[in-house]
C-alpha cells in the first residue's frame, strides 16, 4: 500500500493526458494518410504495396504512412511510445502560429526542421526591422574601439533605434561602456545577424511543400516534378532557384491557387500565413504542377520576370483560380489525384 501512494505521488497526470492526447492525434493522422496513400496506391493500378528486406521483396498486408520528406515507410507502431518514429509536424512553424497536419519522421523533423524553421522566424525578423516596423529587432553585434558586445538593435519608432546589450553582460561591462564611446569618438560599428537569402527561401519552400502535401497527399509526393523539389531540399549546393512572389497578399488569399494568366508562370502558388508576436505576414511561394510543361514554367519564372516585369518592382498582374476552403485528401478520399486532375 506505501508503494502504491508513492507511485500516485509521482504521477502526473496532466503529462498522462498530454501524451494520450498526443498519441491520438498522431494515429488519427496516420490512419488518414496511410488510407490516402492505399487509394492512390490502387489509382495507379496497383494492388497492393511492396517492400524490401535483404534482397527480398515482400508484400506489406498492413496500414503504411510514408514520410513526405524522405519517403521511408512506418507502420503505425512508429506514432507509439515516448520517443515515436513518426511526429508531429507544424505547418507553419509552431512558433510562428502554425497548427499540426502532418507527420514527419522524427529524423527529417528534428534535423532539417528545426534549422529551417529557425531560420524563417529569423528572417521574418529580420524583415520586420529593415522595413520600420516599430518595436522590431534584429540580433547584433557591436564594436565599439575594438571591444566588442552581443546584443540587438530595437526600431522604436520616429527613426528611433537603440541599442540592447545581452543579459549575460554583466553591470560591470555596461558601466565602462562610456569610455569606449569615448575613445571611437561615439563611432560604433554593427554586424548584424540575419539568415542568406537562399537559406531563408528554401525554408519558406519547405513549409509549402508540406502544405501542399497536407492537401494532395502522394499524388504530389510521388511527382517527378516535386522530386526535384525534394531534392533540391536536401541538397544543400543545389542552384534551383525558389520562386517567391514579392507582392504582398491579403489574408483571405491564404490557402492555394492555380495560376491561370500568364501561362508562362501557370503552376501551383500556395500563401502561407507567418505570424509572430508583433506581426503577420502572408508569403506566396511557386510549386510546380504535373508535367513537363509546368516544370519548363518554373525554370523559367525568374527569366520571364526579369524581362516582362522588372520594371514594376517585379509585380505582375496574374489570374488566378482559387481553391477557397479546399481540404483535399483530409476530408476527400476523391482528391488523391486532385494535383493532376485540377488543371484537367
Amino acid at each position: 500500500m506505501i508503494l502504491i501512494k508513492k507511485l500516485c505521488r509521482t504521477l502526473d497526470l496532466t503529462d498522462v493526458f498530454k501524451m494520450n492526447k498526443g498519441l491520438e492525434k498522431r494515429k488519427k493522422i496516420f490512419l488518414r494518410y496511410a488510407d490516402s496513400f492505399n487509394l492512390y496506391i490502387k489509382a495507379q493500378g496497383g494492388e497492393a504495396i511492396y517492400g524490401e528486406i535483404g534482397g527480398k521483396i515482400y508484400r506489406i498486408d498492413k496500414a503504411i504512412y510514408v514520410c513526405p520528406l524522405c519517403l521511408r515507410k512506418f507502420t503505425i507502431k512508429a506514432v507509439e511510445g515516448e520517443n515515436p518514429l513518426l511526429t508531429l509536424e507544424h505547418v507553419p512553424p509552431k512558433a510562428l502560429g502554425g497548427p499540426s497536419k502532418i507527420l514527419t519522421c522524427k529524423v527529417c523533423n528534428n534535423t532539417s526542421g528545426k534549422d529551417l524553421d529557425s531560420a524563417i522566424m529569423a528572417g521574418l525578423k529580420a524583415y520586420s526591422f529593415f522595413t520600420g516596423k516599430p518595436h522590431s529587432s534584429i540580433p547584433s553585434r557591436f564594436i565599439i574601439n575594438s571591444k566588442r558586445f552581443e546584443g540587438e538593435l530595437r526600431y522604436r519608432g520616429k527613426n528611433e533605434i537603440t541599442l540592447r546589450l545581452n543579459e549575460n553582460y554583466n553591470s560591470r561591462e555596461v558601466i565602462n561602456l562610456p569610455p569606449y564611446f569615448e575613445q571611437s569618438e561615439g563611432r560604433v560599428n554593427f554586424i548584424l545577424s540575419f539568415p542568406s537569402n537562399k537559406r531563408f527561401r528554401n525554408a519558406v519552400l519547405r513549409v509549402a511543400y508540406l502544405q501542399a502535401f497536407t492537401l494532395f497527399g502522394y499524388s504530389f509526393v510521388f511527382n517527378d516534378n516535386i522530386e526535384k523539389i525534394r531534392n533540391h531540399l536536401k541538397d544543400n549546393t543545389s542552384s534551383l532557384n525558389v520562386n517567391m512572389l514579392s507582392q504582398g497578399f491579403s489574408n483571405d488569399l491564404v490557402g492555394i491557387h492555380l495560376i491561370r494568366e500568364p501561362k508562362e508562370v501557370s503552376n501551383y502558388l500556395i500563401v502561407l500565413p507567418y505570424q509572430d508576436a508583433d506581426s503577420r505576414y502572408n508569403v506566396g511561394i511557386i510549386l510546380p504542377g504535373p508535367g513537363q510543361e509546368k516544370w519548363n514554367n518554373y525554370l523559367s519564372y525568374p527569366e520571364f520576370i526579369k524581362n516582362n516585369f522588372a520594371g514594376n518592382d517585379g509585380n505582375m498582374n496574374i489570374t488566378l483560380t482559387t481553391l477557397m476552403g479546399y481540404k483535399g485528401v483530409r476530408e476527400e478520399k476523391e482528391a488523391v489525384l486532385h494535383f493532376y486532375t485540377l488543371w484537367e
